[in-house]
């Protein structure tokens, strides 16, 4: 009887269970932290969609005034755009080929005798019309080209990105220049010129 008593109370004790030496923490956890990478893709652009005209016009007109027919340079793309001059250089048919413009004063330009006339001319672009498409106002002044031989690297301004926009932004521009007067017959001249696009 007393044995079966005995068994009795020590099957009791390992049900309640009695401390032991192993330790378990006694405050409980509030937080704990992980790191977790996150990754992103950028798709490349790889084409800058930008509209250009496929011939510019201009005129020295029989009282020898200048006029050039007013185009745009049109930014489809979805990032502001730099619009560069890189250069402008005379076709090989044409004989005026183009010098810089402080080659000679304005008074010496008016005055090149026929020889001087027909074999020279200063070429500039000036950025007119609507400046609220341009990331900056550009500036009222003609930027000249260098002599064709090299590059003239001129920068004309940025358009801002057409990035949700209804109308694509715009560059309105015109040409500029200088000449002498003495032209004796009707003349074609024909240049080629460079204009270099890049995300600003």
């Amino acid at each position: 009887m007393k044995k079966s008593l005995m068994g009795i109370m020590l099957a009791i004790v390992t049900a309640i269970g009695i401390p032991t030496t192993t330790a378990f923490a006694t405050e409980p956890i509030e937080k704990t932290s992980n790191t977790v990478l996150v990754e992103g893709t950028v798709e490349a652009i790889t084409t800058l969609d930008i509209d250009v005209p496929v011939k510019i016009t201009f005129l020295i007109d029989a009282d020898r005034d200048f006029q050039s027919a007013d185009f745009e340079v049109v930014n489809n793309a979805p990032v502001p755009i730099t619009v560069t001059a890189t250069s402008i250089k005379a076709q090989s048919a044409t004989a005026a080929k183009v010098v810089a413009e402080n080659v000679h004063t304005d008074t010496e330009w008016n005055n090149l005798n026929k020889t001087e006339t027909q074999s020279q001319i200063a070429l500039g672009l000036q950025v007119k019309g609507k400046t609220e498409d341009l990331m900056e106002a550009p500036t009222t002044q003609t930027k000249w080209f260098g002599a064709e031989s090299g590059d003239s690297n001129i920068k004309l301004g940025v358009i801002k990105s057409a990035y949700n926009t209804s109308v694509s932004p715009r560059m309105q521009l015109a040409f500029d220049a200088k000449y002498g007067k003495a032209w004796v017959q009707e003349t074609t001249l024909n240049y080629d010129l460079i204009l270099t696009f890049s995300i600003n």
